[in-house]
């Protein structure tokens, strides 16, 4: 395992943590629909990527990019064309 302070995706890589608060029940079951779109945030990004910044919160689809496991939980790397769209703050 590593930590994300120790990883810089290349090219048009984006590294995602999903976001499951709205998909975790009271007693902690992780309930995800495969038919909906994930939602997570942005925490690292390729040198080749412009429109998306750390930090913000996007939509892509639940089949996209690699999983893995870091020091600081589950992510995900996609490549950029994978992402529907940059979601507004609430």
């Amino acid at each position: 395992r590593c930590s994300m302070s120790d990883l810089t995706p290349l090219g048009d890589k984006i590294i995602v943590k999903q976001d499951l608060s709205d998909a975790v029940s009271p007693g902690g079951i992780v309930f995800v629909r495969q038919d909906e779109l994930a939602q997570g945030i942005v925490v690292a990004i390729g040198p080749n990527v412009d429109e998306v910044s750390v930090g913000e919160r996007v939509m892509y689809s639940p089949h996209a990019g690699q999983k893995f496991k870091t020091d600081d939980g589950e992510v995900t790397a996609i490549v950029f064309q994978d992402l529907f769209g940059v979601l507004d703050p609430a």
